[in-house]
């Protein structure tokens, strides 16, 4: 690739990255502003959201033994 080419697609993808915030930022007006308040920046949130999102799940059947864990 010589460098031109490589500064355009540098500056496409950029031009990408700017209208994907930019459209985030009309579609989830309070989320932009709950992370202006909170002073997060898009890593912070993602890494937010990650975490609820990986929240600790169970499986078992009729016959098992599940434990409570109640007020813990």
């Amino acid at each position: 690739m010589q460098s031109a080419e490589i500064k355009k697609s540098a500056e496409e993808l950029q031009d990408q990255i700017v209208e994907g915030m930019a459209e985030f930022s009309r579609n989830n007006p309070e989320i932009v502003e709950a992370m202006q308040v909170m002073n997060m920046s898009m890593t912070d949130y993602l890494q937010a959201i990650q975490s609820v999102r990986e929240a600790e799940t169970f499986s078992c059947s009729s016959h098992s033994d599940v434990p409570l864990q109640i007020g813990h």
